[in-house]
């Protein structure tokens, strides 16, 4: 079986104005009977794709905190989903980050499992999209929230991940 993987990346560019904000909570993991996801922020997305097409079980660092300045990645590895009449997903995802109830950065729209069949309940697949994230500014603390739809099964789920951008 060939796999094809089809890699989109979208740039949020961060710029703060100084205060770190109060913590908000945050769910790495979000499903449903007929779906689920997890957010996992990471320092290097190369090496992260890397370890993800090897044959053995990926080992994961959770990112928590990255230095003014650095770049890092969100990716999002989901299970299951809706199928259309030809087998194929409908599953987009929306990006948003931010510090307390204050928006520093959103994206639109994007495919998160789009015109091919999603994984089975029990299988785990990366998402056809990455989130590429730079923290320029000043120290924050921020949140990164994914919204993701599921368009076939009428479903949404929500996850997030916090980060800490500290002064390098």
């Amino acid at each position: 079986m060939c796999l094809s993987f089809k890699k989109i990346t979208i740039l949020l560019v961060l710029s703060f104005t100084g205060a770190c904000a109060s913590k908000q909570p945050e769910s790495y993991s979000s499903q449903t009977t007929k779906f689920g996801a997890n957010l996992i922020l990471v320092a290097n997305e190369n090496e992260f794709l890397r370890l993800w097409s090897r044959p053995e079980a990926p080992t994961i660092t959770k990112l928590s905190k990255v230095p003014v300045g650095s770049e890092f990645s969100g990716v999002i590895l989901y299970w299951g989903g809706g199928k259309d009449a030809k087998g194929n997903c409908n599953i987009e995802m929306k990006t948003k980050v931010m510090s307390g109830s204050k928006v520093l950065a959103q994206g639109g729209s994007l495919p998160l499992c789009k015109n091919h069949a999603p994984p089975s309940l029990n299988a785990l697949a990366l998402g056809d999209t990455l989130i590429s994230l730079k923290a320029a500014g000043q120290p924050i603390n921020m949140v990164v929230h994914v919204e993701i739809i599921d368009r076939i099964n009428n479903e949404t789920l929500n996850v997030s991940a916090p980060i800490e951008v500290v002064a390098q």
